[in-house]
């Protein structure tokens, strides 16, 4: 090796460092990192959204008069909609 690849692989280390630390610093000063505030209302968020499916789904099941079976512990229920369950005149 000559002197001039020696100072290509030193300036080349050089600058991959200086962008690692460049891009850390950014990352730490912007908060891009999920803190403990922010993890609680993403949860939050979370949650309510998986009500919200649940519910949705429990919904269009019993539009189509499909009986729909809810799991709580050991017990089960199955729900239909009264519409489905009564009798056309």
């Amino acid at each position: 090796m000559d002197k001039k690849e020696i100072i290509i692989i030193i300036l080349s280390t050089f600058l991959a460092l200086s962008l690692g630390f460049i891009i850390f610093q950014n990352v730490k000063t912007t908060g891009n990192t999920i803190s403990g505030e922010n993890t609680e209302l993403i949860e939050k968020k979370a949650v309510a959204l998986g009500y919200q499916l649940a519910t949705l789904e429990i919904f269009q099941k019993a539009a189509e008069c499909k009986k729909v079976p809810i799991y709580v512990d050991n017990y089960t229920l199955n729900l239909i909609a009264l519409e489905c369950a009564q009798k056309p005149k």
